[in-house]
């Protein structure tokens, strides 16, 4: 009736345009669940409220539920909260807001190679002209999830990252990878960290953060192998080592000039025999 409703809805290959939200429109196989508004007079809010609106594609599946509150010459507010039971890493540049930075936006695109989330937990609450609610008491963007078998080109040239397991969280604005367990050749990484303060922002700096340890040859391959090699002057060119080590590095690239990197680091050798 004029004053409320219900939508049942059941649909297959569904075509979701949500241009606000996402940058492309969402293709889903499946789309079920259940969808009712109300309101008492012309002048009061209309309210929305989602029932188990369940849907998947090859991309994740899981489900959304909450109420979405829209006001006469006032802010439209929003309650909602989802779980994603599976979801495919590469694919998390495109259902990013439209408010993540192009340099963002380009590097979750190349970057993440491989991997699976899984335990996906989402809860957005307030007014939605202020979202994503940056240093915002009043609400709350936040995503949740653990990440397995994640391949990460994070810098062109660079060896890659491999094998990482990590709890992946967006908060406001800012993204936080928190890596248990990683390689990069035959070195095992721990205490991985990388972190985009705002990803608004299109000079955005990625930080990361960690420590490594493995056999010494290992690192000199990495020296080898990423761009560092152009600046070490020959310094491991024919060297050949016995012996383990631990590194402890930093790295800031911005992603609208990844070339303009700042690196920190030290290496301890352990008991090496050096050649």
């Amino acid at each position: 009736t004029e004053k409320g409703g219900t939508l049942s809805l059941n649909s297959q290959k569904i075509n979701v345009e949500l241009p606000a939200v996402f940058r492309e429109p969402v293709m889903l196989d499946t789309f079920t669940g259940q969808v009712s508004w109300g309101l008492l007079t012309d002048t009061d809010p209309i309210e929305f409220n989602f029932n188990n609106i369940a849907f998947a594609n090859d991309h994740a599946a899981g489900v959304i539920y909450g109420s979405y509150r829209s006001v006469p010459d006032g802010p439209d507010r929003i309650d909602l909260s989802g779980h994603l039971t599976r979801a495919d890493a590469r694919h998390v540049g495109r259902y990013v807001p439209t408010m993540v930075s192009q340099p963002v936006r380009d590097w979750l695109d190349k970057s993440i190679v491989a991997g699976e989330l899984s335990d996906v937990r989402l809860h957005l609450k307030g007014n939605v002209a202020e979202f994503p609610f940056n240093h915002n008491e009043h609400g709350v963007f936040q995503i949740n999830a653990k990440a397995s078998g994640v391949v990460l080109d994070y810098l062109p040239g660079w060896p890659i990252i491999e094998n990482i397991s990590a709890d992946l969280l967006f908060h406001g604005s800012r993204m936080e990878i928190i890596a248990s367990h990683a390689n990069i050749f035959g070195a095992s990484l721990h205490k991985v960290k990388l972190q985009l303060a705002d990803m608004t922002e299109s000079d955005t700096v990625l930080k990361i953060e960690g420590a490594a340890t493995g056999a010494t040859r290992e690192f000199i391959r990495f020296i080898e192998k990423s761009s560092l090699g152009s600046h070490a002057n020959g310094l491991v060119d024919g060297v050949s080592a016995m012996g383990d080590g631990e590194l402890l590095l930093k790295l800031d690239i911005p992603l609208h000039r990844p070339d303009d990197i700042k690196l920190v680091g030290s290496y301890q050798f352990l008991d090496n025999q050096i050649d």
